[in-house]
C-alpha cells in the first residue's frame, strides 16, 4: 500500500506549504486581472484559477476562505494600479472582491468534503461568482466572445457561460494532473486503462449532479481521500 494522502479532516497544511500556497493565490490574482486586461494573454485564463481549485482540494474552508481573500485582494490592487480590467475603488467593491471569492472557496472546501472534488460543480459556482462580480469588475472575456455567441446566448449570459468553460477547464486540469501524479507515484493503482481512465473521468465530468441529487446514490467521500 502506498502512503495516505491527506485529507480535510487532517491537521491545517505546514508552513511552507500553507506559505507556497499563498503565493501561489497571488500569482493566480496577478496573472487573472493581466489577463483581463484589454486582451492581453487571454489564454492564461484556462490554468490561473488552478491554485484557487488547489485550496479547494487540500484546504480546511477556514484556509479557503483566506485564500480567497488574499486572491480578491491581489485582483483589487493590481486592477487598481492600471494593470488589470477597470475598476472603481468603493467600499462596495472592495467587500465584494473579499467576500465574494472567500465565500466561494470556503463553500467550495466545504463542499468537498462531502462530495467530492466536483469541477462541474464548481465551475458553475464559480459563474455565479462573475455574476455576482459583474457590476463591479469586468470579469467578461470579451476576448473569447464572438457575434454567434452574443447572437445565441445575449450579452448577459454569453460572458458567464465563457466563465464556466474556464473554471471548468482549470478543474480539469487539475484533476488530471493529480490523478497522473497519483498513479505514477503509486498512491493510486489504476483498475483501469489509461484510455479507460481518461473516458471514465470524462464521463464525471459531464454528470456530475446526477451522483450528487439522486437518493439512491450515497455521497462520495472526499476526493483527497480517493484521488481518483
Amino acid at each position: 500500500m502506498g502512503k495516505k494522502p491527506k485529507t480535510h479532516s487532517s491537521s491545517a497544511l505546514s508552513k511552507p506549504e500553507w506559505g507556497l500556497l499563498l503565493l501561489s493565490v497571488v500569482l493566480s490574482g496577478f496573472l487573472m486581472a493581466l489577463s483581463l486586461h484589454a486582451g492581453h494573454q487571454p489564454y492564461v485564463s484556462f490554468v490561473v484559477l488552478i491554485p484557487i481549485f488547489v485550496a479547494v482540494r487540500v484546504c480546511l474552508p477556514w484556509q479557503g476562505a483566506t485564500c480567497g481573500v488574499v486572491w480578491g485582494l491581489t485582483l483589487l490592487t493590481v486592477s487598481y494600479a492600471g494593470i488589470g480590467p477597470s475598476i472603481s475603488l468603493t467600499p462596495a467593491t472592495v467587500l465584494a472582491l473579499i467576500a465574494l471569492p472567500a465565500g466561494y472557496v470556503w463553500f467550495g472546501t466545504a463542499l468537498t468534503t462531502r462530495i467530492g472534488f466536483s469541477p462541474f460543480v464548481l465551475a458553475v459556482g464559480w459563474m455565479g461568482v462573475e455574476a455576482a462580480l459583474s457590476p463591479t469588475i469586468a470579469l467578461n472575456h470579451n476576448e473569447f466572445l464572438d457575434r454567434a455567441w452574443m447572437s445565441w446566448f445575449g450579452s448577459m449570459v454569453a460572458p458567464l457561460l465563457v466563465g464556466f468553460c474556464i473554471a471548468l477547464i482549470n478543474a480539469v486540469f487539475l484533476e488530471l494532473a493529480v490523478c497522473c501524479y497519483a498513479t505514477r507515484t503509486g498512491l493510486m493503482r489504476p483498475a483501469r486503462s489509461t484510455p479507460e481512465s481518461i473516458v471514465a473521468s470524462l464521463e464525471s465530468f459531464i454528470s456530475p449532479l446526477l451522483s450528487v441529487l439522486s437518493a439512491r446514490h450515497s455521497r462520495a467521500p472526499p476526493f483527497s481521500r480517493t484521488l481518483c
